[in-house]
């Protein structure tokens, strides 16, 4: 049976309250255990953890993550559910408001949550907290440029990347990886964010010899192939349009709404 970890900030609160089935069948009745902390703290480290998560170097990233994640476990878990949760066994369901909190990175000192349980989350909305959305306000768009071009072959390049981002940095959110940041865990790590309303490539594409999939060549000559996009590709129910290879210009571009 898998147990449930429900996490909620009350005011000047956060709450932690494990949920499961005893052995006999019966209900136990399940305390809640709260710690104080505010709004602005938690901004805070929600803040920090996409930052680090987001830039973490090849090496160093098992000292990167454990500093988060002990960040994370003293400044969010209560103290008087920390040591059940050390003795919990067995897979673990969270389910938080607190959507942008990495759960499974939270290090307890002794192993991460993601490598301790089993871990699955669900989202969960507080309705009557909702700010009100003004009629005709429309979020921003936001737009990924991926570009990689280690021989310096393709001249047009930088030129491309530079008309794209002056072109649309006035009305979207624009995030471009490039040489050593086109990384594939970089890369993928965008794409599962879920916030890009275009994705666009500039540079070499190819056919990974081993699936006959086409993909995106990135640093160290990593290929990205289609079939990992659309596994790690997430929101808005994007998916890639084409994928066109020639001699001076090979992209791949994806595009919302398209079926």
């Amino acid at each position: 049976m898998t147990d449930e970890l429900h996490i909620n900030k009350r005011e000047k609160f956060i709450t932690f309250r494990l949920e499961g089935i005893q052995a006999g069948g019966d209900e136990p009745i399940w305390p809640q255990y709260s710690q104080p902390i505010s709004d602005t703290l938690i901004g805070e480290l929600e803040q920090h953890a996409t930052q680090v998560l987001s830039s973490i170097p090849k090496f160093g990233l098992n000292a990167d993550i454990r500093d988060l994640g002990l960040l994370l476990y003293d400044n969010l878990v209560p103290e008087g559910i920390r040591d059940i949760l050390r003795n919990h066994t067995g897979p673990l369901f969270v389910w938080s408001e607190l959507s942008s909190i990495p759960w499974e990175q939270l290090y307890d000192g002794e192993h991460f949550w993601g490598m301790r349980y089993s871990m699955g989350r669900r989202i969960i909305t507080s309705i009557p907290q909702r700010p009100r959305i003004s009629v005709g306000v429309t979020k921003q768009p936001s737009v990924l440029i991926i570009t990689y071009n280690p021989k310096r072959d393709l001249v047009w390049l930088d030129d491309e990347v530079e008309t794209i981002v002056s072109s649309i940095s006035q009305f979207a959110d624009v995030t471009v990886l490039s040489g050593s940041r086109s990384t594939m865990i970089d890369t993928i790590r965008e794409l599962r964010k879920g916030i890009y309303t275009i994705v666009h490539y500039c540079g070499h594409a190819t056919t990974d010899s081993s699936s006959g999939d086409g993909a995106l060549v990135l640093h160290d000559n990593q290929l990205l192939t289609s079939s990992t996009i659309k596994n790690n590709l997430r929101g808005a129910g994007c998916v890639p349009q084409c994928m066109s290879v020639c001699a001076w210009r090979s992209r791949i571009r994806i595009d919302p709404g398209m079926g």
